[in-house]
């Protein structure tokens, strides 16, 4: 294994290896907005002081990595942002299924094609919002009268992001449908995809009508994703608790088992590798196409038929510059796809298991090692995403994979002999049995009480720091010789941590949260070592759990302290060392001395915003202005036209202010 494992990491000098390192350290760069500076001095050093070719590699990758996503959003992206809020009729394609996960309508992949109004041709994939009791099906021609929106941002940081979660699926907007207005109009006749469609429908049917629900939506979820087998709530979550949701997820678990027994099966009948490879790739890209194309389902695709085409030529195929074509590929296509948490957690985990996988450890074992060294791969990401370690997550894919594989191999084999009665009714009293098992492996280990272990948030440079901890740490595992540099690891390991620590923790400066509550206040501070404050007209039940859930992701003891702005006064100023914010309620008098004001809904009786600043503050942040005055309207295009920023919670999202007490800064929900 030693030998193997060092001839892998070498693969690191591989030009395309280094290409790729450069391209995701620069979109890094560019997705989380870091300083533009420290990138072109990194830039002129790398150019200054190393003529190598390799590093000049990495040089000029670095850059096209941070300007790719920028060149891709300007030129290949549609903008219709003159349209916003807008009510006009919208002409365009269904592209997927419904998504009915919420009680109050259904959400589609949708593809305008035209405006009628403003004859306008569009070609634009948009999440379309319909009404719960309108459904229509893939490649159907619709029409619709409804508003385009920008997808809304996280509520609070480290929410969920629906913007984010679009956006890796090429998706700048939202068109929210008028209930009653949906028309059907014609059915697009794509041969292929709709053969494809109705297969993946007959197999979700065909286990429907032969197997009790839970265990029917069970085999589908494994066979074909969850997005396809309604599987319940309760069940849903006792697989996320126990670390399983890569089985029923479609992913290259999936894909990988798939192709193992397709090839093991062919070799039954012969020892050459061409018919095994050649029926595998087929099957693979049929299975592709019947699970969706999902990002991860394509990632992992794509690697097996590299290394299938590797065996009919009697070529290997090299793993890291392997993984990286393939990233570089989706970079490409869409640069947003880098954002997509599946292909993240599929890329660590299957790099993971490539890097240290060995044939010294023999079956059932490798099943237990490989497991391990996945679950240590992604740990710290699902920790910075979900901010939760699943405890029994390595015991519990213990029996669950090898149960899993065989009822993903035996529903195959029922599916492909169907018209075989005898053997279709015994195959399905295995998958009946096997399904049986997975289900009460999963209700026995679920009724332990410790499941996961709650973690607040970590910060994503530590993040970094931590993969780079592990990744050396393996290494000194498995390499001996590698061992006498494990105490210059510490020395420099353990100060970039505690500096990372000094240089980024917010928790000593103030933090303001504007959120947008419609026709409300909403506003939550944080200061440090005291009491948090809302601040708001009105609060709810639901809302205020969120705050509480927001508090504990931050490890902010206490309880929330409330202020309402219509009992307790029209105005709050909060000030924090030199720092100063008024928070305002009626602005009957004028504005002075504040480096940031909160401005309330504008309303038709408040006087001219011109009329109410004697001195403009640094920043300003009006509160949402939906269905209000034309005098509102105007009061915020007035604000616009000053020289100071301006920030609209209807168009942002949240809006944070942090503070030292000397110099604050202001992110917006769309960063």
């Amino acid at each position: 294994m030693h030998d193997d494992l060092r001839n892998k990491l070498l693969e690191y000098k591989n030009p395309v290896t280094i290409f790729l390192f450069g391209i995701l350290t620069g979109a890094t760069f560019y997705f989380k907005h870091l300083n533009l500076v420290y990138l072109i001095l990194t830039f002129l050093v790398l150019l200054i002081f190393f003529r190598r070719k390799k590093i000049l590699i990495l040089a000029f990758s670095l850059f096209i990595g941070y300007l790719y996503p920028l060149f891709y959003q300007n030129v290949f992206s549609v903008k219709l942002d003159h349209l916003l809020g807008k009510k006009l009729i919208f002409v365009g394609e269904v592209l997927s299924d419904p998504d009915e996960s919420s009680i109050f309508n259904k959400k589609y992949f949708f593809k305008i094609l035209r405006i009628p109004e403003l004859n306008q041709k569009v070609n634009l994939k948009v999440q379309l919002v319909g009404s719960l009791y309108e459904q229509y099906e893939v490649g159907d021609i619709v029409q619709t009268k409804g508003v385009l929106k920008k997808p809304k941002g996280a509520l609070l940081p480290s929410f969920f992001n629906e913007r984010n979660h679009l956006l890796t699926r090429g998706i700048s907007y939202v068109l929210k449908g008028e209930p009653g207005t949906l028309v059907f109009l014609d059915q697009n006749n794509n041969f292929v995809r709709n053969k494809i469609y109705i297969m993946r429908h007959k197999i979700i049917e065909y286990f429907k009508k032969s197997l009790p629900f839970e265990k029917a939506s069970l085999v589908n979820a494994i066979l074909i994703g969850s997005k396809a087998s309604n599987l319940s709530k309760e069940l849903k979550e006792k697989i996320r608790d126990l670390g399983l949701s890569h089985i029923t997820s479609a992913s290259g678990f999936n894909v990988g088992i798939l192709t193992f027994g397709i090839f093991s099966l062919f070799r039954i009948f012969t020892r050459n590798n061409f018919l095994p490879s050649i029926f595998s790739i087929f099957s693979i890209l049929i299975y592709s196409a019947i699970a969706d194309f999902s990002a991860s389902i394509i990632r992992a695709s794509i690697f097996i038929i590299l290394v299938l085409a590797g065996n009919l030529f009697n070529k290997k195929l090299i793993l890291l510059p392997g993984i990286s074509i393939i990233l570089l590929g989706f970079f490409l296509v869409s640069p947003f796809s880098l954002l997509d948490i599946g292909l993240e957690l599929s890329c660590l985990s299957f790099l993971g298991i490539m890097l240290f996988s060995s044939k010294e450890i023999k079956f059932p074992f490798s099943i237990l090692f490989l497991t391990l060294i996945a679950q240590i791969m992604i740990t710290p990401l699902i920790v910075f995403y979900f901010h939760n370690i699943q405890l029994l997550g390595l015991v519990s894919n213990l029996l669950a994979i090898p149960v899993a594989s065989m009822i993903l191999v035996t529903s195959v084999i029922s599916v492909l002999v169907s018209f075989l009665s005898p053997l279709s009714f015994l195959l399905f009293k295995l998958i009946n049995f096997l399904s049986s098992f997975f289900i009460g492996w999963i209700n026995f280990l679920y009724s332990f009480p410790f499941k996961t272990l709650f973690i607040p948030n970590i910060n994503f440079y530590f993040l970094i720091l931590i993969y780079i901890s592990l990744f050396l740490l393996s290494i000194f595992f498995f390499l001996k010789e590698s061992k006498k540099y494990f105490f210059h690891f510490l020395v420099i390991m353990i100060p970039s941590f505690l500096i990372t620590h000094l240089l980024t923790d917010n928790n000593k400066h103030i933090k303001i949260f504007f959120i947008p509550k419609y026709n409300q206040e909403a506003i939550l501070v944080i200061k440090p070592h005291e009491k948090p404050l809302f601040i708001s007209n009105k609060i709810d039940k639901d809302f205020h759990e969120k705050l509480l859930v927001f508090l504990r992701l931050n490890n902010i003891p206490g309880k929330l302290a409330l202020y309402n702005l219509n009992e307790d006064g029209n105005k709050l100023e909060i000030n924090y060392k030199n720092f100063n914010l008024h928070i305002i309620k009626n602005y009957s008098k004028p504005i002075d001395k504040a480096s940031c004001v909160k401005l309330p809904i504008l309303m038709k009786h408040d006087p001219d915003l011109s009329m109410v600043f004697i001195s403009y503050p640094e920043y300003l942040i009006v509160n949402d202005y939906k269905k209000l005055s034309k005098k509102s309207i105007q009061d915020i295009q007035y604000l616009k036209s000053l020289p100071i920023m301006s920030f609209f919670l209807s168009q942002s999202g949240s809006i944070t202010l942090v503070s030292n007490g000397k110099k604050h800064k202001i992110v917006t929900g769309n960063e």
